[in-house]
């Protein structure tokens, strides 16, 4: 399918064969000419008022439509090109059609291949998530206990003294409270001068002295991204491991030509009478006469016949004694070639062998590469038969995970990617752990046994939690691992199937991420697949003096530029640059005098910029002084109808293309112009 990259809001202005009239904004219309899928975005060409221009239809009407795009009776359009068959388009230098390669009933077309319209399934209970089977239950926890995306975490309220509740790591008194020696007040509370203390081995982490162990994993695992991991990657028992995939060793083969990895690459492309292939296009050498051989210009590439003892230097035959020079002839072409600038190019695109087409610079084959076994999924032999790991691993992308949960040691609780054990932090005397702090039982007050805490009184004991588990923070963690229900397998913070997922369709494989089909692409009558699309047995059809360029149809006759300019870029430029009236001499920007700047009497000039007295130097009459120079107030001209443009002379118009073609910027070409279109048009009078 041809893919344009091309959104165009055009303002279009009508007007009628007897004249001019007032804009409706009724017709501010968006213009989409045969749109397909937009996949891609570029950024907008602003058109501006030069570039539009009256355009009638075949019946006289008339509408202001973008250079480029003609009014066909109803709104602006890119002229059509005829080099292609019926239902195609030029597109990348072939014919494409215009239809997607037909994969068939319960078939998608999807990145060059056929692919099952239904995704694949898995049994009992799982999920597709992209790549694997996995099922919404969560783990299973033991009774009372529940998962909470790392660990089992008690679901019951944690036990305090009476009148006291759980907050955190701590229990705190219902009721609120009602700093001798070297005790210090902070946060609320009275606090001992000492800082609280953690055993050996355990640092303090969220409230609590705290010790990690890294989780245990059966022999020939090592634990890895919450799960135990095997050394060896997963292995296939026919083929090799490809991303997720098995695949055959000995790879797609083609029964003519040769396999480039994509497709069925044929011989290389024929060019006629001895010609070059040369950047997709067939080429020539271009002929002078002997007295005016062939010059090419250093800087462009460019080559012309020039008189002998000249040289080709910005499209004109100059020499040491004549740097103005004279203008180049245009070098002879065999028949059926035409001059492009640099080459003699073909008109045609160049030959393939019979049953292939030309695409993409190559010469492919009018057929799909095969496999001996597997499935061709654009690139590999796909094969049915799942990777396979060691004994208790299972496969999971491009790791083999174990079958069995990591462990921890006795009374060590799992939780994300460490075992953990926890103890209260110890404090001096008679003072508690509280945050990060020991806090002491002075002022202010609170009932016996509880100490104050910013603005609540807190009991020594902490919360209990059942048997069988361990507290952490504001949750009592289970000593019991997580499981799930068979054949699922607890991979460190969900569940997923040791069975690969399933394809419905008994003429589809899944390749890692789908179902792909063993059905191959069809194409309409006259095409043939070329790994990606369809393309046209018959290439690009070039007429009259358009040449085939590896890409489109483009004139040979470069864009025509008034008389005394020649195209630079995408502007006539004239050989003579701007004057300015006398004495002063352009420098290419401004009018600049002889006469340099004058401080008054008994200053100086500093720095070539300002007079040391504060006083602006002085310019003669008709001069300003202006970035260390003299600078007429006249600015400079060129010879009418040329206008000024940063350093050179320029011509108003554009530069003009045979019919049927329009300027890119480069050349005359057929191409559409694509990209995006920001239009900037006037408010009604």
């Amino acid at each position: 399918m041809l893919l344009f990259s091309l959104v165009a809001v055009l303002f279009l202005a009508a007007a009628s064969a007897a004249g001019e009239r007032t804009i409706n904004p009724e017709e501010q219309q968006p213009l989409l000419q045969n749109p397909p899928s937009i996949r891609s975005f570029t950024q907008a060409h602003n058109i501006s008022l030069d570039e539009i221009v009256l355009s009638r239809d075949s019946a006289g009407q008339g509408k202001c439509c973008p250079i480029g795009t003609v009014f066909n009776g109803n709104t602006c359009v890119f002229r059509s090109s005829s080099v292609c068959p019926l239902h195609t388009h030029l597109d990348g230098g072939a014919c494409v059609s215009d239809k997607d390669p037909d994969c068939g009933p319960g078939g998608l077309f999807t990145g060059g291949s056929c692919v099952s319209a239904v995704s694949p399934s898995c049994s009992l209970g799982g999920t597709f998530d992209g790549t694997e089977c996995k099922t919404k239950r969560l783990p299973n926890c033991e009774n009372g206990f529940g998962f909470n995306g790392v660990a089992c975490v008690y679901l019951g309220t944690r036990n305090c003294p009476k009148n006291s509740t759980a907050q955190g790591p701590q229990c705190v008194l219902d009721k609120g409270p009602g700093c001798p020696g070297n005790d210090k007040f902070e946060s609320g509370s009275c606090t001992h001068s000492e800082p609280p203390e953690c055993p050996k081995g355990m640092k303090l982490e969220g409230g609590l002295c705290t010790a990690k162990q890294t989780p245990q994993c059966p022999g020939g695992f090592e634990f890895q991204d919450k799960k135990c991991t095997h050394s060896e990657k997963p292995t296939c028992l026919n083929g090799s491991l490809k991303g997720k995939v098995c695949v055959t060793n000995e790879g797609p083969k083609c029964k003519t030509g040769k396999f480039n990895g994509n497709v069925c690459q044929a011989a290389d492309p024929i060019c006629v009478g001895g010609a070059m292939l040369q950047n997709g296009m067939c080429t020539a050498p271009p002929m002078c006469s002997e007295t005016s051989p062939l010059s090419t210009d250093p800087k462009t590439g460019e080559v012309r016949c020039c008189p002998s003892g000249t040289s080709l230097k910005s499209l004109r035959c100059t020499s040491s004694a004549d740097t103005t020079g004279v203008t180049p002839e245009k070098p002879i072409c065999l028949a059926g070639f035409s001059f492009d600038g640099k080459h003699c190019a073909f008109n045609q695109p160049p030959f393939c062998d019979q049953n292939s087409v030309f695409s993409g610079g190559i010469c492919v084959n009018n057929e799909t590469p095969s496999c001996a076994t597997g499935t061709f999924d654009g690139s590999n032999c796909v094969v049915p038969n799942r990777p396979v790991c060691p004994a208790q691993s299972t496969p999971s992308g491009e790791l083999c995970i174990s079958t069995v949960t990591p462990s921890c040691p006795e009374q060590m609780a799992l939780r994300g990617d460490y075992c953990i054990s926890t103890e209260q932090p110890k404090c001096p005397g008679s003072s508690i752990f509280s945050g990060s702090l020991c806090i002491t039982s002075g002022t202010p007050s609170c009932p016996q046994g509880s100490t104050l805490v910013g603005d609540k009184c807190t009991l020594s004991t902490p919360p209990s939690c059942p048997a069988n588990s361990v507290p952490d923070q504001d949750a009592c963690i289970s000593l019991i691992l997580p499981s799930c229900d068979p054949p699922f397998i607890f991979s460190g913070d969900e569940c997923f199937a040791t069975e690969a997922p399933i394809c419905t369709d008994p003429q589809a494989v899944f390749d890692g991420s789908g179902c792909i089909l063993t059905t191959l692409p069809k194409c309409p009558d006259e095409t043939s697949f070329d790994g990606s699309r369809c393309v046209s047995i018959q290439g690009p059809q070039c007429t009259n003096d358009l040449i085939f360029d590896s890409k489109t149809c483009a004139s040979t006759e470069p864009p025509q530029c008034s008389a005394g300019t020649v195209l630079a870029g995408e502007k006539c430029k004239s050989a003579t640059g701007p004057t300015c009236a006398a004495p002063s001499q352009f420098d290419g920007t401004s009018c600049v005098m002889p006469d340099k700047p004058v401080c008054p009497e008994g200053s100086i000039l500093y720095k070539d910029d300002v007079c040391v007295t504060i006083i602006a130097p002085s310019c003669p009459k008709g001069a300003i002084f202006k970035d260390k120079k003299c600078i007429s107030t006249q600015a400079p001209t060129c010879a009418s109808p040329l206008i000024v443009e940063g350093n050179a002379c320029v011509s108003a118009e554009k530069p003009k293309c045979p019919d049927g073609t329009s300027f890119d910027g480069k050349k005359c070409s057929i191409t559409p112009l694509s990209g995006c279109y920001d239009m900037h048009y006037c408010p009604p009078r």
